[in-house]
């Protein structure tokens, strides 16, 4: 018999539903309910034999409605591992240490004077001085990180307040199971049982089953408090170590389900901390390395272009798995997964400054609006024999200023001519300073380093030819000439780019 329910139910309408129902029933994920005998429940699921049709029929536990799961889970003696995490505010003192190191203290702040700060950490009281202070925060955590068991038991129970009531003191003892304080919350529940089991009498057997089970997994509970605690300090070889140690002690547990969870999540905050962590050390090491290299008196311009072609990229992967400890592989896979990881991706504005021009004409105006609009009227106006032709005429013109520039060297070589040398791209590096040959390294790194994706492109006319490409002056006996731009080199434009 299957019966169509347009809304999920609560845990305890649904639990009143199933009990007027025959036999044991579940409630799926699309509404339906099919009443059954429960056989084989493992932390997987279970087998459900149906009685409308006879038939068998496997199902998991992620098939069923939270609030159906959470039941027979818990009927089963199966950990709910649904229950959202107990938390508490704890101060967070960011302060230098003795040796420089930034620390963290994590607690409660529970006294101040003029000289320190007082952070009372599960019993321990210690003091901070002002001067050492780097940053006050708060930060939510699981309540053994700050306090002791006892501690923590007293200021519940200060604030609950149970006196004679049989529901408080269930509520209490529900709240205590899950923070694994087992001793305390078995007398409250009992506490509660005496007082007449207050508006739900019968829950109370329950939950003191349900306690007896999880006192007898208390260290397998040990350990997935460790993961669930080492996982939200970021302490990633820990938590390694405590999945294998369940792993290896624990293979067949009825807390696999609630491990299985926090496996997941331990993998969830390690990519998405690693993705933010490696996209933030390789914006920096960009910088890092390429004043460095731009630092190194003899590089020149064709082994900067290669560096950052090829050789930029790699010490920026062994830099950053040194600094993190991981392998060089993952680091390629947290990079690209920066996409997917809120704040991992940020973009980045790198300029070739008046070095533009050392890309040519077609690599300033590339993949920018002014580029596609010359493209485009170029297309139009010229017919595919016109193209060819032009291509023919450029290179003749290509092979002419070649050698004319080679005619100019040796004429300066041998002081004849009386002409300016005209200047090349390695004349450029090395007159150029630290600064502007790292900001251009940063910005061919970005673009053609093959590490980054180019997401915008601008231009900005030539300061000094005001983006002609040519300067008019007056002769020695006043007529006009026309020369190449010094700056720009005819390019026209200094380019800018902005990467991720």
């Amino acid at each position: 018999m299957m019966f169509k329910s347009k809304v999920l139910l609560t845990a305890a309408s649904l639990s009143l539903l199933l009990c007027a129902l025959p036999g044991q029933s579940v409630q799926l994920r699309d509404g339906s309910i099919l009443v059954g005998e429960i056989q084989d429940v493992d932390g997987e699921g279970f087998t459900l034999l149906r009685t409308d049709n006879g038939g068998e029929l496997k199902l998991r536990w992620n098939h069923l409605t939270e609030s159906s799961a959470k039941l027979h889970r818990s009927t089963y003696g199966l950990l709910n591992t649904d229950d959202e995490e107990v938390t508490v505010r704890a101060d967070v003192v960011s302060y230098a240490s003795s040796t420089g190191k930034i620390l963290e203290a994590i607690g409660r702040i529970v006294k101040k004077d003029d000289t320190s700060i007082y952070v009372r950490t599960r019993g321990d009281v210690a003091p901070i001085r002002r001067a050492d202070i780097r940053g006050l925060s708060e930060r939510l955590v699981t309540p053994f990180e700050i306090f002791t068991k006892l501690d923590y038991y007293n200021e519940l129970l200060a604030k609950s307040a149970p006196g004679e009531d049989a529901d408080k003191h269930l509520a209490l003892g529900e709240l205590l199971m899950r923070v694994r304080d087992y001793g305390h919350a078995e007398d409250h529940l009992k506490k509660a049982k005496e007082l007449g089991g207050g508006r739900q009498p019968k829950m109370i057997g329950k939950r003191l089953e349900h306690l007896q089970l999880l006192k007898g997994a208390a260290a397998e509970q040990k350990l997935l408090d460790d993961i669930r605690m080492w996982t939200n300090r970021s302490n990633f070889k820990l938590v390694d170590e405590r999945i294998a140690e369940f792993k290896e002690k624990y293979p067949g547990s009825k807390l696999q389900g609630e491990f299985e969870r926090l496996v997941r999540m331990y993998k969830k905050v390690r990519t998405s901390k690693l993705a933010r962590d490696v996209a933030r050390l390789w914006y920096k090491y960009v910088g890092i390395l390429a004043t460095r290299k731009a630092a190194d008196s003899k590089c020149t311009f064709a082994v900067a272009k290669q560096y950052g072609e090829r050789e930029m990229g790699k010490e920026i992967r062994e830099h950053i798995a040194k600094s993190l400890s991981i392998e060089i592989a993952e680091v390629d896979d947290f990079w690209e997964s920066r996409f997917d990881v809120r704040g991992a991706a940020s973009g980045q504005h790198y300029h070739y400054s008046i070095g533009s021009w050392l890309l040519g004409e077609k690599g300033v105006l590339k993949e920018t609006k002014q580029g596609k609009v010359e493209e485009g009227q170029a297309s139009q106006n010229k017919s595919k024999k016109d193209q060819e032709l032009d291509k023919g005429i450029k290179r003749i013109q290509e092979a002419l200023r070649k050698a004319r520039q080679a005619r100019q060297r040796r004429g300066n070589r041998n002081n004849q001519g009386g002409k300016k040398k005209e200047m090349t791209p390695e004349d450029w590096w090395r007159d150029a300073d630290r600064n502007q040959r790292t900001t251009w390294l940063k910005a061919y790194y970005g673009e053609y380093g093959g590490d980054m994706k180019l997401t915008a492109a601008h231009l900005s006319a030539c300061s000094n030819c005001g983006g002609a490409g040519r300067r008019v002056t007056q002769g020695s006996v006043g007529q006009s000439q026309q020369s190449d731009c010094p700056v720009c080199h005819r390019t026209r434009f200094k380019r800018d780019i902005r990467v991720r």
